[in-house]
């Protein structure tokens, strides 16, 4: 199964579940459960849900071979402290589904550090799905409530 969640903050991102959608459709992604959260667009070929509970979101997250996600600190934090490989598409300021990009440059910082997949344009969505089967990222460690700020530190 294959997680992909745009986090709860309101604001559309169309963009990215639109692109899994249609990677779902070529069947170059398979499985995908998604939390879509306040998306205007409804993927066709996955399964979907506007939000899930916490303790649902923390039973996907576990089952998932890898997530797709937003750069959002709450999501990477769970993902990163359950060891999960990520392919990070942040929210950007420029399509207005963010205030600023802040998501950009922590997702940016994590890829510098071989610790998450970023995509920044996505075209590039369907390369780093090939990728992220044989990517081992590099973490500090899968314990502790705060990992993002150690791996943002580390």
């Amino acid at each position: 199964m294959i997680f992909v969640t745009g986090g709860t903050t309101k604001g559309d991102f169309r963009r990215l579940f639109k692109a899994v959608d249609q990677l779902a459709a070529k069947q170059c992604l398979c499985g995908v459960q998604a939390q879509i959260g306040h998306s205007s667009y409804e993927p066709s070929h996955c399964k979907f849900k506007r939000f899930y509970t916490g303790d649902e979101m923390a039973s996907l997250i576990r089952g998932a071979e890898f997530i797709i996600c937003h750069g959002g600190a709450a999501t990477l934090d769970e993902c990163l402290g359950q060891g999960k490989k990520l392919i990070v598409v942040p929210r950007l300021a420029a399509h207005g589904e963010a205030p600023d990009d802040h998501q950009l440059q922590i997702a940016t910082h994590l890829a510098a550090r071989k610790r998450v997949l970023l995509v920044t344009d996505l075209v590039q969505l369907g390369d780093r799905v090939v990728e992220i089967k044989q990517w081992k990222p590099e973490l500090t460690s899968t314990r502790g409530p705060s990992l993002i700020v150690k791996t943002i530190n580390g």
